[in-house]
């Protein structure tokens, strides 16, 4: 009897270590990813290290990309409601950000927002029967915005919900308290994502202006703005400010707002007709659509617009150019494919400017909110809620330069090997001599 106490005993305490040693394994593995760089907790995007930069296409096909780990965050309350998967890497000088969610349909129209034209002019029809120009309404395109802290009080807490002010309207973005900052980066499909170049691929389904199947790809920018305190009566864009340089964007309208100064001869496809550059104006591949420009000939908008209307397109209202200086500094590559928008982004790592949050530790977090909008503004934006998201950067620890790394099963000098080169492989000989051991004992027993 005493043989057999001593035998559950002996098999008590060998459990008890063999849990401890595997929990312990579990755990600096779990801890890792491999590299000696350590992830972090949920709710934090990890941007994992790169000595490459992947090619910004929107296709994140480099094997770096699968390496990274995938943040999935779910987004409420707007018109769109669901999903956006995040991913990032970094090299020594740029920031990437990868990110992918669902959208049933590619809007690419500034509509007027009501009536008023002097509010927010937008993309212009032609009317055949009465020989005039109106506007197309509602419509906002598809967006991605996210929103970084720099100096605003309570971000820690509310995200950027601290700058929403919705009595107000479209100018109800704003920070209270005067001198504090924000950095808001600004995907807008209509009139920066563009600005460099657009492809469409083979036959889209248009619908109502939108595409709702088919292939595009998009280089361009994100609208690198700021947010900052605005005193009341609150009007515009509130405490909404474009970072220092020239926008991606002008408008395509005449002095009186009520025509659009050019549409293209002759278009190609629908997305060359949905949008206009200013380098297709100054090589001569437009019409001059404003009476009271002396090339302006009616006749020519006549035979234009058969052609448009053939494309189910509209005339845009935006003319797109490259931006400029900080304005600049985030640039995007982006496809969308039968109800998917897929994008990468990239930025310097320190930009140097003010208006901007400077990824400059590597060692600290960066608190940020993310919202999309289907073909809507502010209004019908979808939120992460009160969840507040980090970024974190996974650093690996290398020696210095004028020191070679020892190999991973050879003693450093003083006779020191790295804490993840022998925790692993010895908790693991040391538990399989404690079970050992156990065995023989209760064999003798």
């Amino acid at each position: 009897m005493k043989a057999i106490i001593l035998k559950n005993k002996i098999l008590c305490v060998v459990l008890v270590i063999c849990t401890f040693l595997v929990g312990a394994i579990i755990l600096v593995n779990a801890s890792s990813n491999g590299n000696g760089s350590t992830r972090a907790a949920a709710g934090t995007l990890v941007s994992i290290h790169t000595e490459t930069a992947p090619t910004l296409d929107g296709l994140a096909t480099e094997a770096i990309w699968k390496d990274a780990t995938e943040m999935t965050i779910s987004l409420v309350g707007g018109t769109n409601p669901g999903d956006v998967k995040l991913k990032s890497v970094y090299t020594d000088t740029h920031l990437f950000i990868y990110a992918e969610w669902d959208d049933s349909t590619l809007s690419i129209i500034r509509g007027a927002q009501g009536e008023d034209p002097e509010l927010y002019s937008g993309a212009w029809k032609w009317d055949d029967t009465n020989g005039a120009w109106e506007h197309q309404i509602g419509g906002s395109e598809d967006r991605l915005t996210f929103m970084w802290d720099i100096s605003v009080t309570n971000f820690d807490t509310q995200g950027c919900m601290v700058k929403c002010h919705p009595t107000y309207g479209s100018a109800g973005s704003f920070l209270n308290i005067e001198g504090e900052i924000g950095d808001i980066w600004h995907m807008k499909a209509a009139r920066f994502l563009p600005a460099i170049s657009s492809k469409q691929m083979g036959t889209p389904t248009i619908t109502a202006y939108e595409a709702t199947a088919g292939k595009f790809e998009f280089h361009g920018y994100y609208d690198d703005k700021h947010i900052i305190y605005d005193e009341a009566p609150h009007t515009g864009d509130g405490g909404r400010h474009g970072d220092e340089g020239t926008s991606a964007e002008s408008h395509n309208r005449n002095a009186s707002k009520s025509t659009p100064k050019y549409m293209e001869k002759n278009p190609t496809d629908w997305l060359d007709a949905m949008i206009l550059y200013q380098s297709e104006i100054d090589a001569g591949e437009i019409i001059v659509t404003d009476p009271l420009d002396a090339n302006y000939n009616a006749t020519d908008i006549t035979s234009a617009w058969a052609k448009y209307s053939a494309l189910n397109a509209i005339v845009p209202e935006r003319i797109l150019k490259p931006a400029t200086g900080s304005r600049s500094d985030i640039e995007q590559a982006a496809i969308w494919e039968d109800g998917t928008w897929y994008t990468e982004i990239t930025r310097k790592l320190v930009t140097g400017h003010d208006d901007d949050v400077q990824f400059d530790d590597l060692s600290k977090t960066y608190a940020f909110g993310i919202a999309t909008m289907d073909n809507t503004g502010g209004g019908g934006h979808n939120t992460h809620g009160s969840t507040i998201y980090q970024l974190a950067f996974d650093i690996v620890s290398e020696p210095p330069a004028d020191e070679e790394a020892p190999p991973a099963d050879e003693e450093k000098p003083g006779g020191s090997i790295p804490i993840k080169g022998w925790i692993t492989p010895v908790a693991l000989a040391v538990g399989a001599g404690i079970v050992g051991l156990a065995a023989h004992v209760i064999t003798i027993y």
